[in-house]
This record gives structure tokens, sequence and C-alpha cells, in this order.
């Protein structure tokens, strides 16, 4: 009996130190919230997802006067406010109907919005320069067929330069929204890297890569210059196997456009693509950049490339 009442009482300790730790683990949540533009509704479903995965509040942002019902009309118009940087009136309201009146009631705020024309839709700069950003973590996700995140990302450095910008998300699949969430939640930054470019130099042709914040990026960055050997990946993809390998503990994703800069941790190999033949890789690559042009060029290279940081003025 005694022994039956001691084993009682050490498991009745050991639930109430489980039921403290998730208590203050509860408490230490940071304050998040879940904003969005959606214009066909799958941005709307990544963000309520997203909102399922952290707690956070959900926030609609909505044009103050709709688009034109016209197809045409709406395009021209859409387009025209991306290429002039205007910032329409819009209205940003929570799930239970109050507006969004500021942001002091939260640590982190996730934006979301579909690419058009490979940018944000103008509502987005609309938001970002309606509130005051400074010192909240800001994580920007974006919903596309086509198109990586990584062009959009400018509206943000531009108008919340105060802000800890988090890394960039294309949401393809929810394993990739959970894992992106749980390392943004965890209070991942972009690190050095974001923003900084890459000169890949194959005899007479040279591309230059854009990386992401990523660590993985910022772990590359580190061991530049490097002189590696082309590998051809398939007739749509140009491998280069590393000296040492990069962080991996990123998102991964099989999605990938032309121009697409990354790693296979399993190599440790970089990979850049330079055709679209297929619909996914065949590995899990983690996304360290993008070339906005010239990765076409690189089909015919073999031999050595140079990889080395653009110096900026």
């Amino acid at each position: 009996m005694k022994v039956g009442i001691r084993c009682m009482l050490a498991c009745l300790a050991a639930l109430c130190a489980l039921l403290g730790t998730a208590a203050l683990a509860e408490d230490a949540q940071p304050r998040t919230l879940i904003a969005y533009y959606s214009h066909t509704g799958n941005t709307q479903e990544a963000a309520t997802e997203l909102a399922g995965l952290t707690g956070g509040d959900l926030a609609r942002i909505e044009r103050a006067q709709a688009y034109p019902e016209d197809n045409d009309a709406f395009l021209e118009l859409a387009e025209q406010e991306i290429k002039e940087g205007a910032k329409p009136e819009i209205t940003v309201t929570l799930s239970d109907g109050r507006e969004l009146t500021g942001l002091a009631d939260y640590d982190i705020v996730y934006v979301g919005y579909p690419i058009w024309w490979d940018d944000a839709p103008a509502m987005i700069a609309s938001f970002l320069d309606s509130y005051d950003f400074s010192g909240k973590t800001v994580a920007p996700f974006c919903t596309s067929a086509y198109s990586a995140i990584d062009n959009s990302l400018h509206v943000f450095e531009e108008l919340c330069p105060d802000a800890n910008l988090a890394q960039g998300l294309t949401v393809t699949d929810e394993a990739r929204l959970a894992n992106w969430a749980q390392a943004v939640q965890a209070g991942e930054r972009q690190g050095a890297a974001l923003g900084k470019q890459v000169r890949l130099t194959a005899g007479d042709t040279q591309v230059v890569v854009t990386l992401n914040g990523s660590r993985a990026a910022e772990d590359l960055a580190q061991m530049l210059p490097l002189t590696l050997t082309l590998i051809e990946r398939n007739g749509f993809a140009k491998g280069m196997t590393l000296p040492e390998v990069l962080s991996d503990q990123e998102p991964t994703t099989r999605d990938y456009v032309i121009g697409d800069f990354g790693y296979w941790a399993a190599g440790p190999d970089l990979a850049i693509f330079y055709d679209d033949i297929y619909e996914k890789t065949i590995v899990d690559v983690i996304p360290l950049g993008h070339a906005d042009s010239g990765a076409q060029a690189l089909r015919n290279c073999t031999g050595e490339i140079r990889l080395e940081l653009v110096e900026t003025p």
C-alpha cells in the first residue's frame, strides 16, 4: 500500500510539474497576428492554416473600393498600382469584426498575399504604411503557382525598416508552412546574408544570385570565394559539391522556378536551375536565393565555376 501511495504521489508531482511547464510555455508564446490580402481564396486558406498553427489572430486586408468587375479593367488597374507604387485605401478587419487599430498587442505579424506581376499587391504597401512595425517581427508569406516571394520583399525593407524581418516563405505545402512557422515563432530572424549577391562565373558566363536570409545562405556567404566543379543534373540544373556542409535547419521544398539557387544537404551540393522541364525536384532542397536572369546560359557550361560575393559600393 505504501509503495502504491508513493507511486501515486510521484505521478501527481510529475503531472503538476508538467502542467506548470506547459503553462509557462503557453505564457511565453509570442502574441501573433496573421494579416492577409486574398483575391481568389488561396492566401486566405494559407492564413487560416497559419492561425491554427500559431494560435494567432486573423486580420483580413481589403481594398476599400473594390476592383472593377471587368477582368481586363481589374488587371490593368492592379498592375498600374504596383508599377506606380500606389497605396490604395484599405480596411483591415479582425475575425471578430473589429477594425485593427494598432499593433501594440502583437509581437509577431505575419503578412500574406498572392504574387502579382512578380510583386506584392498594392494593398500590402498600404498595410505596411498604415501601422508602426518598430521592434515587431514581420514574417511575409505568399501564394503563387509560378513565382517565389523574393522579388516582393523590397516593400517590407522600404516601408518597415525598423522591424525584424523574418525569412519570407512561398507556401507550397502544409509541412513547409508548419516548419517555417515554428522557426518564426521560435524567434528566427533573417540573417546577414539577406540581399547579398553571389556572382557565379563559368568561362565567359556570369550569373548573379541574390541570397535570402536563411542560415544556410549565411553559411555559404562566409565560405566564399569558392571554385567548384559543375555537375550536370538531368538537363534542368547544375550542381556543385561543397567542401563543407551548410545549416540544414531550414524549410525545404521540391518546387522550383528557373533561376532558383538551392542546397541539397545530403550532397552537400548546391544547385542552380536553368530549365523547368520537370514539375518538381526529386529531392528536398533548401532555398538559398534566386537569379533574376541568366541562369539559362549555364545549360552548356562545364568544368569549373567560381562563386564570389559581389562587392557593394
